[in-house]
C-alpha cells in the first residue's frame, strides 16, 4: 500500500514551454511519492505540450481543452479530474522544493480541522538574486492579510478535496485574474488555514505573466472580492467608506486632511466591527494608517500634527528613521 493520502498536482499549461519541464521535474523529484499529476493545456501553441508528453512517467494524465478556453476553465477542469485527498495547485511557471508535498501532508494529517496549507516562498526575475516572500503565517494572520491582497501563494496552496466538494468550492469566471483570491476567501468561511514559514515554492517574474498582462483587470476583480470579504466579516460600509478603503488598498495615497479623518473613523469602525472575530486586526489597520499620513505629506506639518493626536487609536510604532522622514516630508510639504 502507498504511504500515505494520495495527492493531486494539478498544472494548467498555456505556451510556456520555456518553464513546464521544469516545474514537472520539481514535482517528480518530491520526497514525499505517493502523487498523480493533472496538466490541462489550454490550447497551447508552442511546444508546451509536446515538452510534457516527452516526460516518461505514469503518474502524469495529460487532458487537451482543444482550444484557448481560459485559466479559469483550466482550472476547474483539474478539479473534476483529479482524484486524491489533497489538491496542490502548481502554476506552470514555477517550481516546488523536494520537500514541500511531504511537509505540507505532514502538516494536514496532523491537524485535521485545518482545509488549506500554503508555504512561504522565493521571489525569481531573470538574473536578479531571489528573494524570500514571507506570508501571513497563522489562521488569524491569513484573514487580516485578505483585506490587502491574496495571503497564500497560489503555486504553494493545498486544498482538502473533502472542503471543495462538500460546499462546491470552484474557480468562478467571474473573477478572472483573481480567481485565486475569490477561492481562497471561500473556503475561508469554511475551514482554517495555515502558512508554512518555509520558502518551498519559487515564483518566477516574467513579462508573459498573467498578472503582468492584466493588472487593471486583475485590480477591479480584487476590488470586487475584497466588498464580498467584507460582508463575510460583517463589516458594513457606506459607499464613500469603500472608496476610501479601495485607494488605501490599492496604494492610490495623497490624501486630504477630510479624508484622512474620514479613514480614522473607518478604522475605528473596522475594529469595532472585528473586535471578536479578529482581534489582530489593529497592527494592520494602523500600519495602513501610518502609510496614509506618510504619503500625505504634502499638506505639510498639519498631517503630522493630526497623526500625533490619532496614534493611541491606531497605535503603529514607525522606526526612528520613519519619523525622522516622515516629518521632513511634511515639513517641506514633499
Amino acid at each position: 500500500m502507498p504511504d500515505g493520502p494520495l495527492i493531486s498536482v494539478c498544472v494548467p499549461v498555456y505556451n510556456r514551454q520555456e518553464f513546464i519541464k521544469d516545474a514537472l521535474e520539481s514535482v517528480l523529484q518530491q520526497t514525499y511519492r505517493h502523487f498523480e499529476i493533472i496538466v490541462i493545456d489550454d490550447g497551447s501553441t508552442d511546444q508546451s505540450i509536446d515538452l510534457v508528453k516527452s516526460i516518461n512517467d505514469s503518474r502524469i494524465s495529460i487532458y487537451e481543452n482543444g482550444e484557448n478556453k481560459g485559466v479559469v476553465y483550466s482550472r476547474n477542469r483539474y478539479l473534476t479530474e483529479a482524484g486524491g485527498e489533497f489538491i496542490a495547485m502548481l502554476d506552470s511557471d514555477d517550481i516546488w522544493n523536494e520537500e514541500k508535498l511531504k511537509k505540507q501532508v505532514r502538516f494536514l494529517t496532523t491537524n485535521p480541522d485545518f482545509g488549506i496549507c500554503g508555504t512561504w516562498g522565493v521571489r525569481r526575475q531573470s538574473e536578479k538574486r531571489d528573494t524570500q516572500w514571507s506570508m501571513a503565517e497563522t489562521d488569524e494572520e491569513i484573514r487580516v492579510q485578505m483585506l490587502w491582497s491574496c495571503p497564500i501563494i497560489h503555486s504553494s496552496l493545498m486544498i482538502r478535496r473533502s472542503i471543495l466538494d462538500r460546499y462546491d468550492i470552484r474557480y468562478d469566471q467571474a473573477y478572472a485574474n483573481s480567481e485565486d483570491y475569490e477561492l481562497l476567501r471561500r473556503l475561508l468561511r469554511h475551514t482554517k488555514a495555515y502558512c508554512l514559514p518555509d520558502p518551498l515554492v519559487v515564483y518566477n517574474l516574467h513579462p508573459q505573466q498573467l498578472s503582468s498582462q492584466k493588472n487593471s483587470f486583475q485590480l477591479r476583480n480584487a476590488e470586487r472580492i475584497l466588498e464580498n470579504y467584507f460582508r463575510d466579516l460583517g463589516i458594513e460600509l457606506t459607499p464613500e467608506q469603500r472608496k476610501l478603503f479601495l485607494k488605501v488598498y490599492s496604494f492610490r495615497f495623497r490624501f486630504s486632511l477630510d479624508n484622512l479623518k474620514k479613514i480614522k473613523k473607518l478604522f475605528l469602525q473596522m475594529l469595532s466591527d472585528c473586535e471578536d472575530n479578529l482581534p489582530s486586526l489593529k497592527p494592520s489597520l494602523s500600519m495602513h494608517f501610518f502609510l496614509s499620513c506618510y504619503h500625505s505629506s504634502h499638506l505639510g506639518l498639519k498631517t503630522a500634527t493630526f497623526y500625533r493626536s490619532s496614534h493611541k487609536a491606531l497605535p503603529y510604532r514607525p522606526s526612528l528613521y520613519e519619523w525622522a522622514k516622515f516629518y521632513l516630508k511634511c515639513a517641506f510639504k514633499l
